[in-house]
């Protein structure tokens, strides 16, 4: 996906049901303009700062926690990437 679109217009990157934000760090890390929200379950999103760190992206990921199923609110993004939602 890092490849096959063109993201690099973009300000931000919004990722719900992230993980620990492998997709989300490829995308950031193959375009270096853009930012990124990590949306996914609080027990998960405590795992990923470590990868995020690793990557070097801690200064252009926020972490945000919530529960998928309910009502959430995202800042406006004009790309929202949702990878999995098991219910």
């Amino acid at each position: 996906m890092a490849i096959a679109y063109d993201f690099s217009g973009l300000a931000t990157i919004v990722d719900v049901v992230a993980a620990t934000g492998h997709l989300l760090t490829t995308l950031l890390t193959s375009h270096p303009g853009c930012d990124g929200i990590l949306f996914d379950l609080p027990h998960v999103v405590r795992d990923a700062p470590p990868p995020i760190e690793g990557c070097g992206l801690s200064d252009r990921i926020t972490l945000e926690a919530g529960l998928q199923m309910s009502r959430i609110v995202l800042p406006a993004s004009p790309v929202s990437i949702v990878e999995a939602i098991l219910a």
